[in-house]
């Protein structure tokens, strides 16, 4: 849903995008770029009238969604440095938007996780993120603003502090890791309560919570 509240995306396995305007409830954009099934999009943050969007054929778009532009587009299959790519395929899971709307990260198949400065235009991947696929991601409401939190495949759930590196390209340093034992399904997060800020399903019937900084 866009920040603003007045339009919801939706994408399905026919690789479409769907913009559904809210207000009018009415049918008001189909994107058509993707070649596979579209396993995710988001409004890039306050600016409602960009999406990004990824998907099983190892793309992500970015568009100006009401004329139909695309800005610009990545390709996780093109220099993918992960040792697990031979049976991991880099096809994109999931993708989210920090609250600024000046950086997406990525959770792809071959357990990289990447980030996006969509202010300069730059992307730095951390490969072996995780040792299966990366399943979930997300920037987390708790703490700074400069943190991305991943789920794998492999169980493991991990804090990266994102960080100013050579020629103001960002990387991402592992800040903490928690063995959760579990393939991760999803992953949300709160800004704070007794009962823990990240808050995990997986491939149980149960929902867990951890206290991390």
């Amino acid at each position: 849903i866009s920040s603003d509240r007045k339009f919801l995306a939706a994408c399905d396995d026919s690789g479409a995008i769907k913009i559904i305007d809210l207000t009018k409830q009415k049918l008001a954009k189909i994107l058509t770029k993707h070649t596979s099934i579209c396993t995710s999009v988001k409004f890039r943050g306050k600016n409602s009238t960009e999406i990004l969007s990824g998907g099983l054929d190892c793309k992500v778009f970015r568009f100006r969604w009401k004329p139909g532009t695309l800005l610009k587009s990545y390709n996780t299959n093109k220099n993918s440095g992960s040792s697990v790519q031979i049976v991991n395929p880099p096809h994109i899971h999931k993708i989210d938007i920090s609250k600024d709307g000046n950086f997406a990260t990525v959770a792809v198949g071959d357990g990289s996780v990447s980030i996006i400065d969509l202010s300069r235009d730059t992307n730095t991947d951390i490969s072996d993120a995780h040792l299966g696929s990366t399943s979930q991601v997300c920037f987390p409401r708790f703490g700074s603003g400069n943190q991305v939190v991943s789920g794998g495949n492999d169980g493991q759930i991990k804090l990266w502090t994102m960080k100013k590196y050579k020629h103001n390209r960002t990387i991402g340093e592992l800040s903490a890791c928690i063995d959760h034992g579990s393939k991760i399904n999803w992953l949300s997060t709160i800004d704070g309560s007794s009962f823990g800020n990240l808050f995990v399903a997986d491939q149980s019937k149960n929902v867990f919570s951890y206290e991390i900084l």
